[in-house]
Order: C-alpha cells, then sequence, then structure tokens
C-alpha cells in the first residue's frame, strides 16, 4: 500500500468517526496530528500485545542463588511519544528472598516512573534547551 492509498483510508476513516477537516490548515493539522497519535499509541500496543515481554520461562535464577518463579503478566500504562500505552510483561517473584523482577523492564530501561524511554530522552533534550514550563507544553 502506498502513502497516498494509505492517507485516502484515513480521510476515510475519520469520516465514518463523524470527523469534518476544515479548510483552517492549522485546524486541519491538529485534527488529523491528535487522530494519528492516538492510531499510533494504539498501533503500538497491539504491536506489543501479543507478545511474551520479558518471559523467561516458568522460573528464572534470584541473586539470592534460588529461583524466582513467574507469577503473571503485569500491566503497565505509560506516557509515550504517541500518546498513552498499556503493555503486559512477565512478573517474577522469589518465594525465598521475596525479590520480585520484571525483565523486560530491566531490559529496556523502564523504571519506576509513567514515561517511556523514548518520552524520557525527548524530555531531557528539551529541558536542556528550553525552561521546563516551555519543554513541557512542547511535549
Amino acid at each position: 500500500m502506498d502513502g497516498t492509498t494509505l492517507a485516502q483510508e484515513v480521510l476515510a476513516y475519520l469520516a465514518t468517526e463523524g470527523i469534518e477537516l476544515s479548510e483552517d490548515l492549522g485546524e486541519a493539522e491538529t485534527v488529523l496530528r491528535d487522530r494519528l497519535m492516538a492510531v499510533g499509541a494504539r498501533a503500538l500496543e497491539l504491536h506489543l500485545e501479543g507478545r511474551k515481554l520479558g518471559y523467561e520461562g516458568s522460573s528464572r535464577p534470584c541473586s539470592c542463588r534460588e529461583s524466582q518463579r513467574f507469577v503473571e503478566y503485569r500491566p503497565k500504562t505509560m506516557a509515550t511519544l504517541l500518546g498513552d500505552v498499556t503493555i503486559r510483561r512477565a512478573y517474577y517473584r522469589c518465594g525465598s528472598c521475596k525479590t520480585s523482577s520484571l525483565p523486560y523492564d530491566e531490559r529496556i530501561g523502564l523504571g519506576e516512573g509513567q514515561v517511556s524511554p523514548g518520552l524520557a530522552k525527548a524530555s531531557t533534550l528539551m529541558g536542556i534547551q528550553e525552561p521546563f514550563a516551555p519543554a513541557s507544553q512542547m511535549l
């Protein structure tokens, strides 16, 4: 599918949603950007949805020399460059020392916060170049 066909399908989708783009270029840009970002966020969720994020089998080694057992897939909703996205990743817990881990989070650098690595990087770059208030508004 080429870009023109895809663009026509986007316009058809907007029409089915009852969204009419005006002739005002700025307004049309805003509507298209917002809708395309929402579609992108959902596409990202779908892309990751069927994957076993961080799953390393029924157990994995623990730092206490025992084993952490797979418990379940835990959801995490975070802000991304495309908008809010929810992912589900493997959660392990050691019965001996009670240590838990989320291998996917560790592997891709997700911290305790609710921000994706891409948004964290963009935020850092903006924070270096602009004062906090204008940078947060730009993002």
